[in-house]
């Protein structure tokens, strides 16, 4: 069979389409969730051209703690693409996941290549193209997409023993998102497997050289500013010079014996937001019953080539993606710990490894008398996945676009320095204007809107001008619902 495809051709016409569906997503959606908080940072970085540190940008986050590579390209990108205007500007924005979960797709074909065969590649590289989460995080202004490029890279280039390559690639993984460290334990053990003697003696040096050079100095930052290079993660055992304001602070064994973990973790694998099961059966569709059924059956047929791989290789490469896999899961128990709530997202840089594995699978299935009729079930299925993630930008896209005029009067009509009374992440983003809801401070309006369905935990009433002395309505928008009030002084 291998004598019939070209595989390497075929990896790359995956890639192209990878990358054209990553592109047209980022540009058809609209910023949501943490990605607005990451956006509004990166925006900041490049107007102001300096790291922030207490500023607010929404989401009750009025430190900037996040290790900023991230947010130094999406700077850059904004700079640049804001030659040509403000609206470029803002697009700008959103191409740098698109552009780096790209990238990452060669990776997963050149590892799974290195391991095996240029047949086991094209697979991995289908794998990662179409899987829902990395579609999704790799469409929008989130880091994981960003940092699993790193991650994949480093790995990469050790298998090569191209050290300081590797070494270089996960000090900017580290200076891409603290996840990236669960893979640093597995880049030790390739040390170990891949050099003896005074060659592991040298090469360890250069590669340990390398990742501190690149990535250590914002940890130290953290410490000197913050007390804990984690910040706010692991709060509770490290502690830091200012109390998180959100979950981190609720450390605790138990979380992870929590059984709804296991369906937020299933359901963010296949594109939920947040594996939300309240946004997936919540959210009102024809015909619902049997569209989620058939989802759900999908899901289960795309994983079976997953678990197929897991079950049967043993030998060889074995050991490198166990291994790869375990310290990512033990990391993802640790933040399930810590934030009681199990984001895949966290784990994303593992997913090169499950390629591998799906390929794997997936190979074994195309050995069967079912091959034919397997290739046009998945590909059916891969449509239907690239289908879900166009409508589900296209809905949220066209439901942030409903507050447009009132987020336009803010930027028109307001000073650029005004502070927002606000719960959510996504307002400081929208507006251009700083936004927080921790209290003591002196807010100059409050954003009320009694019905927010973009996030409804920012849904307020009038009641909570209860909590400021004098108050003017200023601007109301009987479409919207949404009321500002100015804060007198």
């Amino acid at each position: 069979m291998s004598s019939r495809f070209n595989y390497a051709r075929l990896a790359g016409l995956v890639i192209v389409i990878g990358g054209i569906l990553r592109f047209a997503l980022a540009a058809i959606s609209h910023v949501g969730g943490d990605a607005c908080w990451h956006a509004a940072v990166s925006r900041f970085m490049a107007l102001n051209l300096e790291i922030p540190l207490f500023q607010a940008f929404g989401g009750g986050r009025d430190v900037f703690w996040a290790p900023p590579l991230f947010h130094f390209v999406s700077a850059a990108f904004y700079k640049l693409f804001g030659i040509f205007g403000p609206e470029a500007a803002e697009f700008g924005l959103k191409m740098v996941s698109p552009l780096f979960g790209t990238l990452t797709l060669v990776f997963v074909y050149l590892i799974a290549k290195r391991l095996f065969s240029s047949k086991i590649a094209f697979f991995a590289t289908i794998f990662m193209a179409f899987i829902p989460i990395h579609l999704y995080y790799s469409s929008l202004a989130f880091v994981e997409a960003f940092v699993t490029f790193f991650v994949a890279g480093s790995v990469y280039f050790m298998l090569e023993k191209r050290v300081l390559l590797s070494g270089i690639f996960f000090g900017l993984a580290m200076l891409s998102k603290q996840n990236a460290l669960f893979t640093f334990p597995l880049l030790l053990l390739m040390l170990f497997w891949g050099f003896k003697g005074k060659e592991l003696l040298k090469s360890s040096a250069v590669f340990i050289a390398a990742c501190l050079s690149t990535g250590i100095w914002w940890f130290v930052r953290n410490t000197v500013h913050l007390g804990n290079p984690f910040w706010p993660f692991l709060y509770s055992i490290i502690g830091g010079t200012i109390v998180p304001q959100g979950s981190e602070v609720t450390f605790s064994v138990l979380h992870i014996f929590n059984p709804a973990h296991v369906l937020q973790a299933y359901l963010s694998l296949f594109g939920v937001p947040l594996g939300s099961a309240s946004l997936l059966f919540g959210y009102s569709l024809p015909l619902k019953p049997v569209l989620l059924s058939g989802w759900f059956i999908a899901t289960l047929i795309f994983s079976l080539p997953l678990i197929i791989g897991m079950l049967t290789l043993k030998k060889g490469p074995a050991k490198l993606l166990y291994f790869w896999i375990a310290f990512n899961a033990a990391g993802l128990l640790l933040y399930i710990m810590n934030l009681n709530a199990a984001y895949t997202r966290l784990v994303l840089p593992v997913f090169p490894a499950l390629a591998v594995f799906w390929a794997l699978g997936f190979e074994k299935l195309m050995r069967t008398r079912a091959a034919k009729i397997s290739v046009l079930v998945f590909s059916a299925i891969i449509f239907c996945f690239a289908a879900a993630e166009f409508a589900k930008s296209a809905i949220a896209s066209g439901t942030w676009s409903a507050y447009d005029e009132d987020f336009a009067w803010v930027r028109e009509n307001t000073p650029e320095e005004s502070l927002f009374y606000y719960h959510g992440q996504c307002l400081s983003y929208n507006i251009a204007r700083h936004s927080d809801s921790n209290p003591g401070k002196g807010y100059d309006f409050v954003w009320i809107n009694e019905e927010f369905p973009v996030e409804p935990g920012a849904a307020l009433n009038a009641t909570i001008l209860d909590d400021f002395r004098n108050h003017s309505l200023v601007y109301s928008n009987e479409n919207t619902g949404t009321q500002i009030y100015q804060l007198h002084k």
